[in-house]
């Protein structure tokens, strides 16, 4: 019975908060940046975006955001930028290549709910869905007797392609009736198709997912 007076309270709070809102429909934008807490290592994204806003409190919008810094192997110094550990190339499956590089750019649409847009105060649950593009590329040394050094080497550039979705939940403060600041956090799940002409080279397709959180500025018409 507890359990259910909660339940009400909370429907009725919620309610409450919806039928008070301003009607019609507003434009908004915003850049952030984001920490995600990856399989590797920790990536920093630089993004963008906007969209609308339905009665003050449902936003439908889209999204583009990429990685600040793409990860580097290379097999002189053994180490990954990101991680400063002496390890074999975490990220690909050639044995063979001497250097390679990843690099993240994803984009989509997302869909929110404010609960509390009369307030200075607000929280936001938004939730992502998007196409995951990332930039492979790999220097790989193979064998060539008619070479002087009994090597050759090759230079590939591959474009992968995968799906991103994430949760969010964003903690906002109104800043007059044109900005609003964010902290935000979440969990952000990408999965890479690594498929290449020369087979499977991610050695990890889910190596971009992880818990994430960052800073946002919004502006638009609130």
């Amino acid at each position: 019975m507890t359990r259910i007076l909660f339940i009400i309270l909370l429907l009725g709070f919620g309610l409450n908060h919806l039928q008070a809102q301003k009607n019609g429909v507003t434009g908004y934008g915003k850049i952030e940046i984001l920490y995600v807490g990856g399989y590797l290592s920790g990536d920093v994204y630089l993004g963008a975006g906007g969209g609308v806003v339905m009665n003050d409190n449902l936003l439908f919008g889209v999204f583009l955001r990429a990685m600040n810094k793409p990860y580097k192997y290379n097999a002189f110094d053994n180490t990954l930028d990101s991680f400063n550990v002496n390890i074999s190339n975490p990220f690909s499956n050639n044995k063979n290549a001497i250097s390679s590089l990843a690099n993240n750019l994803e984009t989509g649409v997302s869909m929110g709910l404010n609960i509390m847009p009369d307030k200075p105060f607000q929280i936001t649950f938004r939730g992502f869905l998007g196409l995951s593009v990332v930039s492979f590329s790999e220097i790989t040394a193979v064998k060539d007797s008619s070479s002087a050094l009994g090597l050759r080497f090759k230079d590939d550039l591959y474009t992968m392609f995968g799906f991103n979705a994430a949760a969010e939940v964003n903690f906002q403060f109104k800043i007059g009736s044109f900005f609003k600041f964010g902290l935000n956090g979440g969990y952000h799940f990408a999965y890479i198709n690594g498929e290449t002409r020369n087979g499977s080279l991610l050695k990890i397709p889910t190596m971009f997912s992880g818990p994430y959180f960052g800073a946002s500025i919004v502006f638009g018409s609130f």
